[in-house]
């Protein structure tokens, strides 16, 4: 649909398009604010073409994001402000915009410059996102699909805001999902067995998440999924690369990357241990020096392609919806 179209669509919803970004397939993305206040906070607004789907289909890709909208707001998570499905099967999404991309912009900045990313930064980081899980955990929500590239930036990069949560799904309080879906980079033992699972794949894609910021490096790389399986069920990262890195951070992803699932931490109990605590390293904080030497390049709208996800999810969703 032609973007002047879909820009007219959101005023009439109450928003202004500041700019388009750029867009691929099914997906359009804008910088929108609310109303035509100019001090009013930036959103994005993303627009989804469901057209091709069935009435049960699009009504599954709506339920979905009106689930994700409904989780109460915390600081470290994107939050989804409204949706709507209008005539054609158009979705819109609203959410908060991150501008300073995201975690895994930061690894491939740091190989680039072949620098390590300081350790109070890291800390920082796995802080805000053990608080982001445990507040969905505590929701009955788990991710299942957590990875640097969904851990977005802002104010600086001085605060990650946990995102693409449209493959989520929310367990009842003695239910395991059975569903296998994410990044096969990320993805837990369990998950690789196709077995139940809860919320303890997120912990693993957390670990996963702490050695790449240690080492620039994913825990588990192979040449194909299942040598990748393999490697995730039955071998250990390559510890040695976290040399350098303190004992305690160490021992946390080691506990994160636990291949027996009552053996991992939940976000809660990470989060009481010393490091982890309000008034431990992790609370603490870089540098302002350090936080200079994080901050974002100038960008040039590309980080806007990592919000497109959010729409390929909702359009995965509305093809499994389709299906069943």
């Amino acid at each position: 649909m032609d973007r002047s179209v879909l820009a007219t669509r959101l005023h009439g919803r109450g928003f202004q398009v500041v700019e388009p970004f750029k867009c691929a397939g099914h997906a359009s993305i804008f910088r929108v604010r609310e109303n035509e206040e100019v001090d009013t906070e930036p959103c994005v607004a993303k627009v989804v073409c469901l057209s091709g789907l069935d009435a049960q289909g699009q009504a599954g890709a709506q339920q979905e994001v009106s689930l994700l909208k409904g989780l109460s707001a915390h600081p470290n998570l994107i939050a989804y402000k409204q949706s709507f499905l209008e005539d054609g099967g158009v979705l819109f999404i609203i959410m908060t915009l991150a501008e300073d991309g995201d975690l895994c912009r930061v690894v491939s900045e740091a190989q680039l410059a072949h620098r390590a990313l300081p350790e109070a930064a890291v800390l920082t980081w796995l802080r805000q996102t053990l608080l982001g899980l445990e507040h969905l955990h505590n929701q009955g929500v788990v991710h299942r699909d957590l990875k640097s590239s969904n851990i977005f930036l802002c104010e600086g990069r001085r605060r990650i805001r946990i995102g693409d949560f449209g493959i989520s799904t929310v367990l009842q309080s003695t239910a395991f999902a059975s569903s296998c879906v994410g990044t096969p980079a990320y993805m837990s033992p369990e998950l690789m067995r196709n077995e139940r699972y809860d919320f303890h794949v997120d912990m693993w894609a957390l670990g996963c998440i702490c050695f790449e910021l240690c080492s620039l490096d994913l825990p588990f790389a192979a040449a194909s999924l299942l040598q990748l399986a393999m490697q995730v069920m039955d071998s250990e990262p390559a510890w040695h690369k976290l040399e350098g890195r303190s004992e305690e951070l160490i021992s946390a992803n080691r506990w994160l990357l636990q291949k027996e699932v009552m053996n991992r931490p939940t976000a809660r109990s990470l989060l009481q241990e010393p490091l982890f605590v309000e008034g431990g390293r992790a609370s603490i904080g870089p540098s302002e020096e350090e936080w200079l030497s994080l901050a974002a390049p100038d960008h040039d709208g590309s980080w806007s392609q990592e919000y497109l996800r959010v729409g390929k999810c909702v359009a995965f969703l509305a093809l499994v919806h389709q299906a069943v």
